[in-house]
């Protein structure tokens, strides 16, 4: 359901018209404004299950606001507009989370028949380039450390409550509060 949701705010944003250049110009200056922007070096994917798509990597900031600092790689994916000479764009599913991978879910979505919407389709395929990633810390994107050691982890798991009906989602919470890196800058 995730997919489907990710993949229909995609169209509806693929199909909204630009804004103005005045009206970006007016927006104030942010820490990603001084970020440039890396170039993707496209090329095909090695692994099978992702034959026909090209894979980069990327080198991004882990924290927008000190550009400087530790860099992460992220793993992009992406499927070529298919129609000859009408491509028109680029769209970027976020297949949501956590933990979906799109360099997973996007070759598994051109694999299977449209059924109730859960692909991209042929319309789209012709006319755009289809991009998704792996979120930081997700498959092949770079991992995320929380503990400084082992010891650190085993005493963070030795805080958590045991037994039923603690559940998988409660356990997440707690560690998304305690490891800044799950949760990025912002939080």
């Amino acid at each position: 359901m995730f997919a489907l949701r990710s993949f229909l705010r995609a169209v509806a944003l693929a199909g909204l018209p630009a804004f103005p250049l005045t009206a970006a110009a007016a927006l104030p200056e942010t820490a990603s404004d001084v970020v440039s922007t890396p170039m993707l070096d496209w090329e095909p994917c090695t692994n099978p299950a992702q034959q026909g798509f090209d894979c980069p990597t990327i080198r991004v900031p882990l924290d927008y606001s000190h550009p400087d600092d530790q860099m992460i790689n992220l793993a992009v994916i992406r499927h070529r507009a298919t129609g000859p000479g009408s491509r028109i764009g680029s769209i970027f599913v976020n297949y949501g989370g956590p933990g979906i991978q799109g360099t997973v879910d996007l070759p598994m979505d051109f694999a299977v028949p449209c059924i109730l919407l859960y692909c991209v389709p042929e319309p789209l395929r012709q006319r755009f380039d289809i991009i998704s990633w792996d979120p930081r810390g997700i498959g092949e994107s770079t991992a995320v450390q929380c503990f400084d050691t082992v010891q650190d982890e085993l005493d963070f798991i030795a805080t958590l409550p045991q037994g039923v009906p603690v559940t998988a989602q409660r356990l997440d919470n707690r560690l998304f509060l305690h490891c800044p890196a799950l949760r990025g800058p912002q939080w």
